[in-house]
């Protein structure tokens, strides 16, 4: 079960980048105004991988994954608010 949860994992990590990436080359400002979105320079992409990272040594070593997850959620949410404010300053 926890192999499952450890795969869900990686795909949505994975998922959340490629969704960021198509996101920022469809949404084209003019280009006189185009504003620098960096989801990596955000207080929360850290957490994100801590909690990626942490979700994979804590299934290999057969721990409970629960709270590296928590910890990829929470960091995720930072990034997604850090770049809406960073989109919402540039425009």
């Amino acid at each position: 079960m926890e192999t499952l949860v450890i795969a869900f994992a990686i795909l949505t990590a994975a998922a959340t980048i490629i969704a960021v990436v198509v996101l920022i080359k469809v949404v084209q400002p003019s280009r006189g105004s185009r504003p620098t979105i960096r989801p990596g320079s955000t207080a929360g992409f850290p957490w994100l991988v801590l909690g990626i990272v942490g979700t994979v040594v804590f299934g290999l070593l057969d721990l409970s994954v629960l709270l590296p997850l928590l910890v990829a959620l929470a960091g995720l949410i930072a990034v997604v608010v850090g770049v809406y404010r960073q989109w919402k300053n540039g425009s």
